[in-house]
């Protein structure tokens, strides 16, 4: 009884931890100025810098939409600020972005371009595609713009872009990839499917394929992604599946896809922001990053459990030979041709068999998260845990009446069986 007792009240403490919070501040394109002449104007490009300040610390998020999809994290002491050397960044500089003090861990992801394969024997996956049968669309030129105006407070910043991809644009006119970015500064579960769980830690890209005009009669799309972080040079990003309780926020999928680095594991986040080790050497902490994510695809722009598909990730691939290649991207921008820094890719497909392809419905949208730390920790909600109170609680409610009566009982018939004696 009292092992049970003890259950309840661990399953009911749990419903009300709560997360390190952060406050957050938004910038777009902070002190752009380019001289006369230049290729570009500050109007062309879209660079947003999000302080996130905790009580010891700030998390900077940049997304960065001047060329390719980017988003980075960088951990950095609390005074620590955001340079560009706004010039040098247009002609694809190394060291063009950087920090005020040096970064105590960074991690970036790039959308390097979008994948389309013939699946020809349905199988949902690219393996077996040829070359003559699978391509990479390039996003390098593609000019994004806002779909509406940055909404931001102190504790959330969303944003949403679209562009048009050259000689990709649909016959209604339909802006074919929509991106969405998410910053939180608190922990919080997200109101759309598949409701990624929010920290304060991490962004949120959302990637959208809208009536993207088709090659193949059987075309499949996803995405090719470059992960950079600032690991060592031959530190290795891994796979983890992990399997859900349950499939309350995501019905139907049970599984976690998380692709994390090989700090992520020797550190929790909330020790970064704890003033009591704040006196602690920085250099006795590892860090780590990862990129996770609900391998489904929504099918419909209602996001309904009914209209999905599932996603499927490939192998990790070392990256590159040649980093100049990288100099239009935000983490070459940043590292330039720095050793201490991994770069790698993977790609991630959307499809399974007997789906109908994408042809079916033309649309496509998959959802992930980018944080610094240990991925956030999926529990049961507040409701799911009452209902678990209410089920295994009444039965034992139900047994203790039970036992209570019978006791009553017998002592009653005791108590006549001796005024009867009597």
């Amino acid at each position: 009884m009292l092992k049970l007792g003890l259950f309840f009240v661990v399953i009911f403490s749990l419903s009300y931890i709560s997360a390190h919070e952060r406050k957050l501040s938004t910038y777009v394109n902070p002190g752009c100025s380019l001289p006369p002449g230049s290729t570009r104007t500050c109007d062309d490009l879209l660079l947003v810098h999000i302080r996130s300040e905790g009580a010891s610390d700030t998390l900077h998020h940049i997304w960065d939409f001047s060329r390719h999809p980017s988003l980075m994290l960088a951990l950095t002491e609390k005074n620590s600020s955001l340079r560009v050397d706004w010039p040098a960044y247009v002609g694809a500089g190394a060291h063009s972005v950087s920090f005020t003090s040096r970064p105590l861990y960074v991690i970036s992801v790039v959308v390097a371009g979008i994948i389309e394969f013939n699946d020809t024997d349905d199988s949902g996956a690219m393996r077996d595609a040829t070359n003559q049968e699978s391509r990479l669309i390039g996003i390098d030129g593609v000019q994004w713009r806002l779909v509406q105006p940055i909404t931001n407070d102190s504790n959330t910043v969303l944003m949403a872009v679209e562009a048009q991809l050259a000689n990709h644009t649909d016959a209604n006119g339909t802006a074919p990839v929509q991106i969405t970015m998410g910053a939180f500064g608190g922990e919080k579960r997200d109101s759309d499917l598949p409701h990624m769980l929010h920290s304060s830690n991490m962004s949120q890209m959302d990637i959208t394929l809208d009536h993207l005009p088709p090659t193949y009669p059987r075309s499949r799309f996803g995405v090719s992604l470059l992960a950079a972080t600032s690991d060592p040079g031959n530190a290795t990003l891994r796979y983890a599946d992990t399997r859900n309780i349950d499939d309350e926020y995501a019905p139907g999928v049970f599984k976690m896809v998380e692709l994390l680095s090989s700090g992520v594991k020797s550190q929790k986040f909330e020790l970064l922001d704890d003033d009591d080790d704040s006196s602690n050497s920085s250099s006795e902490i590892q860090y780590g990053g990862y990129v996770q994510w609900r391998p489904v695809v929504y099918t419909a722009p209602s996001r309904d459990d009914s209209q999905a598909t599932r996603s499927v990730h490939y192998g990790i691939a070392a990256c590159c030979s040649d980093l100049s290649q990288l100099r239009h991207m935000l983490p070459y921008k940043l590292f330039g041709n720095d050793s201490d820094v991994a770069y790698q890719m993977t790609n991630v497909t959307f499809g399974q068999p007997e789906d109908g392809f994408y042809n079916k419905t033309r649309f496509a949208s998959w959802t992930f998260v980018v944080g610094i730390g240990s991925p956030a920790e999926e529990t049961l909600s507040s409701f799911v845990m009452h209902m678990v109170l209410l089920g295994l609680g009444l039965p034992l409610v139900l047994v203790v009446l039970g036992m209570l009566c019978i006791t009553v009982r017998r002592l009653i018939q005791n108590k006549d069986d001796f005024f009867l004696s009597q």
